[in-house]
């Protein structure tokens, strides 16, 4: 997620380096850290490294701008590349601002297979999301929404390789836990 500012104060306060601010057609600043995007680029979507500017230009020139279902300050950015294919930018409001992205990915197929014998878990406790990977993130190649607030990360083939649930949170007093188990097949 980005962040939605009500100006730059917030986030220069907060000492981070600012990656980019811009202007969204609805009347509100989005600003994104440099450490916010590295750890989307690294953790959430490393697929979206080096698209800063098409990040960019969904928040600045959307073809269409939605409101979450669930949370009244969350809104979502769409920027069509070419048929069935569009960059989201993913935005919050924040009173301490310094929540970053999320993106529709390039294309790039890195291939490959995984036997889904490592799954990894991120809860982004600051963005709300919870993402999960079955299989090495890099093979992201595009991603789907699929009406309730969960992206499917999908690897060149279709095959869903991940997801992402938008507006996740637990309480700050709470631990984040994750449980395992297997079956036999």
């Amino acid at each position: 997620m980005l962040s939605i500012q009500q100006g730059s104060h917030r986030l220069k306060r907060r000492h981070e380096e600012l990656l980019f601010e811009v202007t969204t057609p609805i009347g509100v600043r989005v600003g994104v850290t440099r450490e916010r995007w590295q750890l989307i680029v690294t953790t959430k979507h490393p697929v979206m490294a080096g698209r800063e500017a098409d990040v960019k230009a969904a928040l600045e020139t959307p073809d269409e701008v939605r409101e979450s279902r669930s949370d009244r300050q969350v809104f979502l950015f769409y920027k069509a590349e070419r048929v069935k294919r569009w960059v989201c930018a993913v935005a919050k409001e924040t009173d301490t601002g310094g929540v970053s992205d999320h993106g529709v990915p390039d294309g790039r197929n890195q291939g490959g297979h995984s036997n889904m014998a490592e799954v990894k878990v991120f809860y982004d406790r600051e963005g709300h999301t919870l993402t999960v990977w079955f299989t090495d993130m890099s093979r992201e190649y595009v991603c789907e929404e699929t009406g309730d607030e969960v992206v499917l990360m999908k690897d060149a083939t279709g095959r869903v390789i991940g997801f992402e649930k938008l507006n996740f949170s637990i309480p700050d007093s709470e631990p984040f836990r994750v449980a395992s188990e297997t079956v036999p097949a």
